[in-house]
């Protein structure tokens, strides 16, 4: 009986170090942060989330230094995909003056697809900004599974400005591990002047989506079939002419 729960006891041991060692299962989250100001973390379905009890969807209205966030919306999985995908639509940001903002909306346990994939950032960026404002928006992966990591790779970034402005896209290919994290993040930088009397106000929408890369032999099957296609078509014309 003693050998038998010593047994017990060092398999449960082995176990709990196992597990210590494994990368954490965080939670979908949305994080705001600017210079001087505490950073505000959201997690899906808990405090500051405005739509408790749907999974994969964070709503947020909030006010950060100078700047006011109105029907700020993260979208992850379940709601989304697969494939894997984040979307962060801050449909208003206004400023009472001249500031930056970073947000970063965060997810992990992402499996579909993995492998050899393509992360493709887009990013629409527009409003009533003064000139000298900047939005930087770029995505990334975790190979470790963490939050807010983007150390296995990221897209290109994406740079607009008041005079140039609109919709963009970039995108990278990489080696996707069995699980991954996905992180995007937006940095916006109101030059000024904003005023109370006079606040700047910008709309940002952003999607980081993974498509995996067809293999070299899925690619030449199909072109197979294109070629078997077209000439079976050639033939009955052929026949239909005679």
């Amino acid at each position: 009986m003693m050998r038998f729960n010593r047994i017990v006891g060092l398999t449960t041991v082995a176990l709990a170090l196992l597990f210590l060692g494994l990368p954490a299962q965080a939670a979908f989250k949305l994080e705001l942060s600017c210079p001087a100001c505490p950073t505000q973390t959201i997690t899906d379905n808990g405090a500051g989330d405005l739509a408790p009890g749907i999974p994969g969807l964070i709503i947020n209205n909030a006010v950060i230094g100078t700047f006011t966030l109105s029907s700020n919306t993260g979208s992850s999985k379940p709601l989304i995909g697969p494939p894997a995908q984040l979307s962060l639509n801050s449909l208003n940001v206004t400023a009472t003056a001249g500031s930056t903002l970073t947000l970063r909306l965060t997810d992990t346990g992402f499996t579909n697809p993995a492998g050899l994939a393509t992360l493709q950032n887009r990013f629409t960026f527009n409003g009533f900004v003064p000139m000298g404002t900047t939005a930087m928006s770029q995505g990334g992966f975790s190979p470790t599974n963490t939050e807010f990591d983007m150390s296995g790779g990221t897209t290109p970034p994406i740079n607009l400005n008041s005079t140039a402005s609109g919709a963009n896209s970039t995108s990278g290919t990489f080696n996707l591990p069995a699980t991954y994290g996905l992180t995007e993040a937006i940095t916006l930088t109101f030059a000024g002047p904003c005023s109370a009397a006079a606040p700047c106000s910008v709309n940002l929408t952003k999607v980081l989506e993974v498509q995996a890369v067809p293999e070299p032999s899925s690619v030449a099957l199909f072109g197979g079939m294109l070629l078997f296609t077209g000439a079976f078509i050639r033939r009955r014309i052929r026949n239909l002419s005679v």
